[in-house]
């Protein structure tokens, strides 16, 4: 893949998941986590304009796994998101931090990636 595709691919990324992953995450203090913020947070993991975070994630992702060193790295973290949703519905709070902390983590990546890529483009 070409460092322009990449970087658009990428750019895309960070719009269409990155930013919505992290939404709810990101306004939300440790400890104030209420009913009404879990399921913004369910909303943000598992129902981003009808898709799971993890369907968009592969949805943009180039199909191979070399295209950046992080790919790997995020599909693993969306597949834990994915096998929490049981837990996270019940408000459990130790799933409701963890799943709050790796939805931070899947922006922040996707950040660095970017960043990355724009570093490379840059003249």
């Amino acid at each position: 893949m070409l460092n322009d595709d990449l970087r658009i691919v990428i750019r895309k990324l960070v719009h269409d998941l990155g930013k919505y992953i992290g939404r709810t995450a990101r306004n939300v203090r440790e400890g104030d986590w209420t009913p009404e913020l879990v399921e913004m947070l369910l909303v943000d993991l598992y129902d981003l304009k009808g898709e799971r975070a993890c369907q968009v994630f592969l949805r943009h992702a180039p199909a191979e796994q070399t295209a950046f060193p992080e790919w790997r790295i995020l599909r693993h973290l969306l597949g834990e998101l994915d096998e929490m949703e049981a837990a996270l519905m019940q408000g459990e709070p130790r799933v409701v931090h963890a799943a709050a902390e790796k939805a931070l983590l899947v922006e922040h990546i996707l950040r660095v990636v970017l960043d990355r890529q724009e570093a490379k483009s840059a003249p």
